[in-house]
């Protein structure tokens, strides 16, 4: 009995330390490890640059263009002695104008209604003051119509005032969505290219050679559209005759930026 309890008791601190030296072993390893994980990142802080050096290069196209639509604001202003008869007239008038510009092949969907207003005209005193004496109405009533062959306008604005037109407000020149984006396409091209040509002359210029495009970035101007104004036209005449416009040029611009790493 006395020697197996003695048996027991030798054993138990063989065990501790058994334990205590694996644990040592561990920590030690894990130490080496660590080490060598730190001296490997320390190697390729060293070895590598922190960054790759950049160069932007930039270059603008531009492609000039003849408009291919034209947006015409105009209106009927009629006056009268009773709000229902100036209303009559004036949608008289409007329904013949609208008739007319879709016989010289203006479409219903570009044609829009822009104000419809009615309002009373007061008497006004000796001193220039409206009174509440009502001596008559004002309608005026505004539509808005594009004209999608650019050779048409002068002959259709020239025919407005026989047709009852009595304010032409302005015309704007532009360009229609498929046009314009063919323009900005090749503006485009051309920006590329020159921001191409002017990267070349920097690897002659600095001696490197080898580059990776990172970023591009571009920033279209849209064509401002041109516009005459009322005063241009000179309405009054009951006998349509060719407007003689001019619709001038523009311009469609692109800049476009390209960065590249070098090496």
């Amino acid at each position: 009995m006395d020697q197996s309890m003695n048996i027991q008791n030798t054993a138990a601190p063989l065990g501790n330390g058994f334990m205590k030296k694996v644990f040592l072993a561990a920590v030690s390893l894990f130490f080496v490890f660590a080490a060598i994980l730190a001296g490997i990142y320390a190697y390729h802080m060293i070895a590598r640059p922190s960054g790759l050096a950049t160069i932007s290069v930039s270059g603008t196209g531009k492609v000039t263009y003849k408009p291919d639509i034209a947006d015409i604001d105009i209106a009927i202003i009629s006056k009268g002695p009773d709000a229902s008869s100036v209303q009559n007239d004036n949608n008289t008038k409007m329904t013949a104008v609208v008739e007319y510009l879709k016989s010289q092949g203006v479409t219903e969907d570009d044609i829009k209604t822009i104000s419809y207003s009615l309002y009373p005209e007061y008497k006004q005193s000796r001193d220039g003051v409206d009174t509440s004496q009502i001596i008559g109405y004002t309608m005026n009533q505004g539509l808005q119509f594009r004209v999608r062959d650019i050779s048409l306008v002068g002959k259709i604005v020239g025919g407005l005032s026989s047709v009852g037109i009595n304010s032409l407000n302005g015309i704007s020149f532009g360009l229609s969505d498929e046009k314009l984006e063919t323009l900005k396409t090749q503006a485009k091209d051309q920006a590329i290219t020159k921001a191409q040509q002017e990267l070349q002359r920097m690897k002659t210029q600095f001696g490197f050679s080898h580059v990776r495009l990172v970023g591009i970035s571009d920033s279209p101007i849209v064509p401002m559209l041109y516009r005459m104004e009322n005063a241009e036209f000179g309405l009054g005449s009951d006998v349509a005759v060719s407007a003689p416009i001019q619709t001038g040029t523009g311009e469609v611009i692109e800049n476009v930026s390209l960065a590249y790493e070098i090496r």
